[in-house]
């Protein structure tokens, strides 16, 4: 692994980590907005790092750590418009990065700013199709996909 690769990794395992275990003991406080902040630059900073050294790390980084606190960030720091703006930009844009590497927000990255969207409705029924087709396309092992589907005449 590249030196540099690394070193990104290990800052981003200690940026996760602080949030992690965030509020786990009675003496320990919240982390404060402002700081919630700023490590969500730090991270969108390391993420944009590694996404210039290897997409697909940077991708699974975003989908499974920094989309999810993303969200969490929205729900939380409702202090202002201007805030939540800012939250939904850097949502859209680890988004992108993990469209690279995940069907499910490729689909999601694609339809950002369609009007009328069609896999967001219908995602409780869509969601297992998107896992199988994202098996299907990264995982070397996953070979063969049969779906069964109502006909639409009746």
């Amino acid at each position: 692994m590249n030196k540099k690769l690394f070193e990104i990794n290990n800052l981003l395992d200690e940026e996760f980590k602080l949030l992690a275990t965030n509020g786990q003991r009675n003496t320990y406080q919240q982390i404060k907005i402002t700081d919630l902040r700023n490590i969500i630059n730090d991270i969108e900073s390391l993420i944009t790092l590694l996404y210039q050294l290897d997409f697909k790390e940077a991708g699974k980084r975003c989908r499974k750590q920094y989309i999810p606190l993303l969200n969490i960030a929205l729900e939380k720091d409702t202090t202002s418009i201007e805030q939540q703006a800012i939250y939904l930009k850097k949502l859209e844009n680890a988004t992108r990065i993990s469209a690279r590497t995940s069907f499910e927000d490729f689909v999601r990255y694609y339809e950002w700013n369609e009007r009328d969207k069609f896999f967001e409705p219908r995602y409780s029924v869509l969601r297992a199709y998107a896992y199988y087709l994202n098996r299907m396309v990264f995982d070397p092992n996953f070979n063969l996909l049969i779906v069964n589907l109502p006909s639409r005449n009746r």
